[in-house]
């Protein structure tokens, strides 16, 4: 139940923090892997974004089928940690406080 409050919370604080005009939707893949929320920025750009409730975010292989799918470079996971991170070469973990390097 806290994941979910906790997803939930983390969402609206990005869409209330995301540039004017950018569009939030869901995403799974045929084979059932999902992200959390994806994000289209103004101009295109996607954001492919999951969502952890850990202070130890683990990189899912669903989150790297997204990433193939979509054929995007890079995604995120945003966690309680301190500070921003790199969970691999494709995925970077940042705190909340953070979310506008999303968007950079």
């Amino acid at each position: 139940m806290l994941g979910a409050s906790w997803e939930g919370w983390v969402i609206e604080q990005i869409l209330a923090q995301a540039p004017s005009g950018s569009r939030p939707s869901f995403f799974r893949t045929a084979s059932g892997n999902e992200v959390d929320l994806l994000l289209e920025l103004p101009g295109g750009q996607l954001c492919a974004i999951e969502i952890k409730h850990s202070a130890a975010p683990k990189l899912g292989k669903g989150f790297v089928e997204v990433l193939d799918v979509l054929l995007l470079k890079s995604g995120f996971v945003i966690a309680p940690v301190s500070e921003p991170f790199p969970l691999s070469a494709r995925a970077m973990a940042l705190p909340l406080s953070h979310i506008s390097e999303m968007w950079r």
